[in-house]
């Protein structure tokens, strides 16, 4: 079943490319045919009733042509413009405000005309996210229940019985529009619209896109971007020591707090530590068994090359670990054993400056000084490297960024931007000042 929304794309996009440019309809005049005297054949009327529909099939891909269909939501006439700069491009056509055509040289195959296609698509990602097809001839493989989206009404058509219709119209041959991936003789899901009319009989395939699950993918780079925004918002990542890592965020974030300043605590605290021993290593076992079984250890898991012991949440006696570990267990080492720091991340919101913010966090969280950044946004200072460097498509205007606090706006500075992506398209991205 084709959805109304297939329905209505292909016909408000489609349909209205055939109109303006003929590029929809690539069929040929059967008038060439010569009967044996030389007179040409006459076209014959077309019989068959007026009919509209669309619907869903499978067709082979037999030739491609020099032609893409590009659809580009709010499309304008600068992003036809910017099609038709790209090198190859010999023709460009503003066909709706959601399509461009474009004509590439005809003499371009294979990697070549690919080449050509993928700097098409780069040089629309300002205006749009484009959707790209190549035109084709294409030949049904069984048979098509075709429905108008108006009056329900359908129809049956196989290859045969469109070719006649086709033939009745003085026609031959018949253009579709497939993906980029398409490959010649390849069988291919597509949408199948005919309009049978009773002075022309508009007929296509368009391959049907189906969504292709790709995995996120991050992508990283140090970019030059300028901050634009500086929030009353702040964010510190402090680590805390394995002694002190039994915390109550609660009664931290009310400590923090004050009439100018509000703070919440993110926190999760490493209640184990590890004794680096391979389980390669003669007697790993026994050191396991032996650790095991001291008084403050409440699970030990053996790693290929440790072992993670875990501890009460309570107990932070590092001292007692170790004294402990070196009475019972033997070829124990203090260098063989080390206790994770534990990472916390205040976030916060403050009235007046950043800097009196700090100077009020600090005494009761060592080290925020540092480890703080101010919330703002930034912008990219050069798209086109930036694009390349993260391997995208479109960049946002402005995104999320983490700045020094000396940092003022208007100001370039270089920031490491943390990017996640499914192929060219950006999920999420963010940066932070270095």
């Amino acid at each position: 079943m084709v959805s109304r929304s297939l329905i209505y794309k292909i016909f408000a996009v489609i349909i209205i490319v055939s109109f303006l440019t003929g590029l929809f309809v690539v069929m040929m005049s059967s008038s060439s045919n010569q009967q044996g005297n030389g007179t040409p054949t006459p076209t014959p009327t077309v019989q068959a009733e007026e009919f509209a529909g669309v619907g869903t099939g499978t067709a082979r891909v037999l030739k491609f042509g020099p032609e893409l269909l590009v659809e580009c939501e709010n499309a304008s006439r600068e992003a036809a413009d910017a099609v038709r700069n790209v090198p190859g491009v010999t023709l460009s056509l503003l066909s709706s405000g959601k399509a461009i055509n474009a004509r590439l040289n005809a003499s371009l195959n294979g990697s070549d005309f690919q080449q050509v296609a993928d700097q098409v698509e780069n040089a629309l990602w300002d205006y749009c996210e484009p959707s790209i097809y190549r035109n084709a001839e294409l030949i049904l493989e069984g048979t098509v229940n075709l429905t108008n989206p108006t009056n329900n009404q359908t129809r049956i058509y196989n290859q045969r019985t469109l070719s006649t219709v086709f033939q009745q119209a003085g026609f031959k041959g018949v253009a579709g529009w497939v993906t980029l991936q398409a490959e010649l003789n390849e069988t291919v899901g597509v949408a199948v619209i005919v309009q049978l009319q009773a002075e022309e009989t508009p007929f296509a395939f368009v391959q049907e896109e189906r969504p292709v699950f790709e995995s996120l993918q991050a992508r990283t780079g140090v970019l030059e971007a300028k901050v634009e925004e500086l929030k009353n918002e702040g964010m510190a990542s402090v680590r805390v020591p394995w002694e002190a890592r039994d915390l109550n965020t609660s009664a931290l974030e009310a400590e923090l707090g004050s009439e100018n300043l509000t703070a919440t605590a993110s926190y999760s605290a490493k209640d184990f530590f590890y004794y680096n021993i391979s389980t390669n290593e003669s007697g790993w076992n026994e050191t396991r068994e032996a650790i095991g079984n001291l008084s403050f250890v409440t699970n030990v898991n053996a790693r290929e090359d440790l072992l993670v012991i875990f501890v009460d949440s309570n107990y932070t006696d590092q001292k007692a670990a170790l004294a402990e570990i070196k009475s019972n267990v033997a070829g124990a080492k203090e260098e063989l054993i080390e206790f994770p720091t534990s990472e916390l991340t205040l976030t916060f919101s403050f009235s007046g400056s950043f800097d009196s913010a700090l100077a009020s966090l600090e005494p009761n969280l060592p080290g925020v000084l540092e480890a703080a950044k101010r919330k703002g946004s930034a912008s990219i200072v050069n798209v086109s490297a930036a694009r390349e460097a993260l391997g995208v498509g479109k960049l946002p205007e402005l995104f999320e960024a983490l700045v020094n606090g000396s940092a003022q706006t208007g100001e370039t500075v270089n920031m490491s931007i943390f990017a996640s992506a499914r192929g060219k398209r950006i999920v999420s991205i963010q940066g932070e000042q270095e």
